[in-house]
């Protein structure tokens, strides 16, 4: 069976959210909001796109994949669904970073998106992601 994509949407879809990324090694402790859109296989998640407010700002991250295989397409599938869930709750832009040591996900991020960063801070690039009608 494929993947399958879904919005968080209790406690138990959370708790897998946050054990993927702590199982990938993600350190920080993220309070991630609505909307989290996972990637899920045979009742696993193996994906995660989760949404954090801070300081009034919609910060849309961590993104976090099960690294057993590839998974471009993966990522592609979850951006969609994310950038189609904010568009329906009426949100026209978010922001993302991505570590300016990770070469690869600036190059991605650039040729897959079309987006260059506004802003440089802390070892990250800062990307605006305006949502089109």
């Amino acid at each position: 069976m494929g993947t399958a994509y879904k919005i968080a949407e209790n406690g138990a879809d959370y708790r897998k959210a946050h054990a993927l990324l702590k199982a990938e090694g993600i350190e920080k402790e993220f309070q991630l909001s609505f909307p989290t859109i996972l990637a899920v296989e045979e009742d696993e998640v193996v994906g995660v796109l989760g949404t954090n407010i801070e300081q009034d700002y919609i910060l849309a991250g961590p993104l976090v994949l099960k690294k057993d295989k590839k998974r471009s397409f993966t990522i592609l599938r979850l951006v969609e669904l994310y950038d189609f869930t904010m568009r329906e709750a009426g949100i026209r832009s978010y922001l993302f970073s991505t570590a300016l040591e990770n070469e690869k996900w600036l190059e991605y991020v650039e040729r897959l998106g079309g987006l260059k960063p506004y802003s440089y801070k802390n070892g990250q690039a800062w990307f605006i992601r305006n949502l089109k009608g």
